[in-house]
């Protein structure tokens, strides 16, 4: 007999994840669709409710985290960058807050759920592979993201490959293509010791080993794909060279010219962009080791999902992802981006008491998922940053107040990260086309930098057009007697769902000055 009839939630992140998955709308990688190989996946879509547009709260792993596992946006809490909210520091660019106590599994622990985890949940902390149970409440000095009063048990299962396991990373990557290293077979998901397929395992230990009688909340972190793309050769066996839909160098490049000088710049990364000669062979390659990537997690997804299904209990399966992934679109490798590919997520929350298939095109941002898990589970948000989405899992019919999301980033650390590289030929380029000079060899060679908040940039996603707008000072000057440069763009997605022509180019024009101006006061509400 169930002592708490609350339902079990089984909460699964899939590190870097895209929206190329069959289940949801949008461009792909290959010429049928039905070729991005994720059968479990799509089976979990048919079960539950699909958030066509869903958007992170920050494109980047430890913002994105930190904000949906505390309720807490990037623009309150100050982690806009790398950062894990769980271990607070000060640096040159301002204060983080302090470690908050409002962390979604430690508001389930305290109101009685089991709390188990394994993987990339939190981002950061605890690689070094201790995995422990927590007999007391508090919090290790050391590792502050080990919060027993959060867990009942946390198996952290570290992300590194065993060594001999796969393909050697090389030692001077030379572009992106260099992050494909397939792991020689046979595979069996019962016995490898690659960390997704122990987080899977462990995940299933859990689901049967453990009482019935309370409710569970089971949160996994997988860590692909996530670089490197390390995945069983016969998920790379899947995409042959036939399958695979290589994008158009000249198109993307071509893409860039009417960005503003940020924007082109944050998509730009010297290690990773292959040259023109090399684009071609170079980009199938990074596609066909991201996508064996992604059908081998989906494969171990369904090993889960199955120990989900013998459960004797209701459950909620909540699958998201931290945030999007450039693949060669506007010649960008990468994921701190204000743009779309970047902030849109993958979002499926299937109830097993009622499996009926749908899909909804309202907003949704992670910011709702503490909320929507604490609307399950019967404990109040004690924040209310974000909205419960359990009446569009009811019925995706169902109104809906939240006509926008919003995304923050702020570019000094991942500018910071680039600042020894010299200067490649997109960067060039960009700085060639818009009149500009750097005050160093990169970005943050600058002399000073803005607070933390303060040098924040942002999105605002509505249901039909994206704006963007920049901090000032990002490490770069117009040329001597150049014009100011531009801060902001803007995307009509209804037309122009890749965001190929930039509304804003040379200044905003005299018919969208009312559309610029509401936009503008939208996004100031919303930080506000």
């Amino acid at each position: 007999m169930l002592s708490d009839s609350r339902p079990d939630i089984v909460f699964i992140s899939v590190d870097d994840l895209n929206d190329w998955p069959t289940p949801f709308e949008g461009s792909k990688p290959t010429y049928d669709p039905r070729d991005v190989i994720t059968p479990n996946l799509d089976q979990l879509a048919q079960q539950g409710t699909v958030f066509q547009r869903a958007y992170c709260a920050a494109p980047m792993c430890g913002p994105s985290r930190s904000a949906t596992l505390t309720g807490l946006p990037p623009y309150v809490s100050g982690v806009t960058q790398a950062e894990n909210i769980m271990a607070p520091k000060t640096d040159k660019f301002g204060p983080l807050l302090e470690a908050p106590t409002t962390t979604l599994p430690r508001l389930l622990h305290e109101s009685g759920y089991q709390t188990f985890g394994a993987g990339k949940i939190f981002h950061g902390g605890g690689y070094g592979g201790r995995d422990r149970k927590f007999p007391e409440c508090g919090v290790d000095p050391e590792d502050p993201t080990y919060d027993s009063c959060a867990w009942d048990e946390y198996a952290v299962l570290s992300k590194l490959v065993p060594k001999g396991a796969c393909e050697p990373f090389p030692k001077d990557q030379t572009d992106i293509s260099d992050a494909a290293l397939p792991c020689p077979g046979p595979f069996d998901a019962e016995t490898s010791m690659l960390p997704d397929a122990r987080v899977a395992r462990y995940a299933i230990d859990r689901l049967e080993q453990e009482s019935t009688s309370e409710p569970m909340f089971l949160a996994l972190g997988f860590f692909k794909p996530h670089k490197q793309w390390e995945a069983p050769q016969e998920f790379y066996d899947l995409y042959p060279d036939s399958a695979l839909r290589p994008l158009d160098a000249a198109v993307e490049r071509a893409d860039q010219d009417d960005l503003t000088f940020t924007g082109c710049v944050t998509l730009r990364d010297a290690r990773n962009s292959p040259s023109d000669a090399d684009w071609d062979t170079a980009t199938r390659e990074a596609i066909r080791g991201y996508l064996a990537c992604v059908s081998y997690v989906d494969h171990l997804l369904g090993t889960v999902l199955e120990a989900v299904a013998q459960r004797p209990r209701r459950t909620i399966v909540v699958l998201w992802s931290d945030h999007g992934y450039f693949m060669g679109e506007k010649r960008g490798w990468k994921k701190p981006s204000l743009y779309e590919r970047a902030t849109r997520v993958p979002l499926i929350i299937a109830d097993s008491a009622d499996p009926t298939p749908q899909s909804t095109h309202k907003l949704a941002s992670l910011m709702d998922l503490l909320p929507t898990v604490l609307d399950y589970a019967g404990v109040a948000d004690p924040l209310q940053y974000g909205l419960s989405l359990k009446p569009l899992v009811e019925d995706a019919g169902a109104a809906w107040s939240q006509n926008s999301v919003v995304s923050t980033f702020n570019f000094q650390s991942d500018h910071q990260r680039n600042a020894a590289q010299e200067l490649n030929a997109d960067v060039e380029r960009c700085m060639e086309d818009q009149g500009v000079e750097a005050c160093g060899p990169f970005v943050l060679a600058c002399p000073t930098y803005p607070p933390r908040l303060e040098g924040a940039s942002f999105a605002l996603r509505t249901d039909r057009y994206r704006f963007i707008r920049y901090h000032e000072a990002s490490g770069f000057g117009p040329s001597p007697g150049g014009a100011p440069l531009l801060r902001s763009e803007l995307y009509d997605l209804d037309v122009d769902p890749d965001e190929r022509v930039n509304l804003l180019e040379g200044g905003v024009p005299k018919a969208l000055e009312a559309l610029v101006k509401q936009l503008s006061v939208d996004l100031a509400n919303k930080l506000s």
